[in-house]
């Protein structure tokens, strides 16, 4: 193309990478021996995964370094190792067994909906890709489409939004939701810690119930409509600052 930078030219290459992707998507081996952690080609840790227990212990050094690594390689190994972790029945922490989820969260459509009016003001480029992720969403392996997004958020600069105005494409797209937890039933009695407090599953449905106007003012209706339908896996699948937001209502 004329007057294409060498800059354009990698963002063009890896732009063409990420249509591939999901075109393809990528496949995790039924048996892996190890998961290497690269950053700019460079092996960083191996990761065992022959045993149960080498899959334990990598999960608890994975989690001990993932803040230092850069957001789309912490999504591929996280993504990998919970797939071998729940294929050999290995133990998962909470904080990291939600790299194991497959269904989209109930807020994946939100997330998109974020990126989609951040794009506006970055470039064609950009909001052509999201718009393209949001006509997939319905009809796209939810992993693949969560991946996708995190490379999309990687080439164009959305990954500084991390933590403010943007979660995670991996793991806050996806969810147990329609998984291992159909119906409410599974999650009767539960109870969660929200920093210092604790909210417990007949908490949250009488607030669903006593506080509705106030939980839409804060969540879009839709959001409080997949509440009120099957409040504790929804709320299971929040950022942890959508929990901060539902216990404050809780509670107030």
């Amino acid at each position: 193309m004329p007057n294409e930078t060498f800059r354009d030219m990698e963002k063009r290459a890896a732009l063409e990478a990420i249509d591939s992707f999901l075109d393809t998507g990528f496949e995790i081996p039924n048996h892996l021996d190890e998961i290497l952690i690269k950053e700019a080609g460079a092996t960083i840790v191996s990761l065992p995964v022959g045993t149960r227990q080498e899959i334990e212990q990598s999960i608890e050094t994975f989690q001990g370094i993932r803040d230092s690594l850069s957001p789309v390689v912490r999504a591929q190994i996280g993504i990998k190792l919970a797939s071998v972790a729940k294929t050999n029945h290995a133990l998962m922490a909470p904080a990291f067994a939600k790299y194991a989820n497959t269904k989209f969260s109930p807020f994946a459509e939100l997330e998109l909906e974020k990126r989609a009016e951040l794009a506006v003001n970055l470039s064609p480029e950009a909001m052509f890709a999201y718009q393209r992720l949001q006509e997939l969403l319905p009809r796209t392996n939810p992993v693949k489409l969560a991946m996708a997004t995190t490379l999309y958020d990687d080439a164009f600069g959305l990954t500084e939004y991390y933590g403010s105005k943007l979660n995670e494409p991996v793991p806050y797209m996806l969810s147990k939701v329609g998984e291992e937890y159909p119906d409410a039933e599974a999650f009767m009695a539960a109870s969660w810690n929200v920093g210092d407090d604790v909210l417990t599953s007949n908490e949250l449905r009488d607030a669903l119930l006593t506080k509705e106007a106030t939980f839409r003012e804060y969540f879009a209706d839709s959001i409080t409509d997949q509440l009120q339908e099957n409040p504790e896996a929804v709320f299971d699948a929040m950022p942890d600052g959508f929990k901060s937001v539902v216990l404050r209502i809780v509670k107030s």
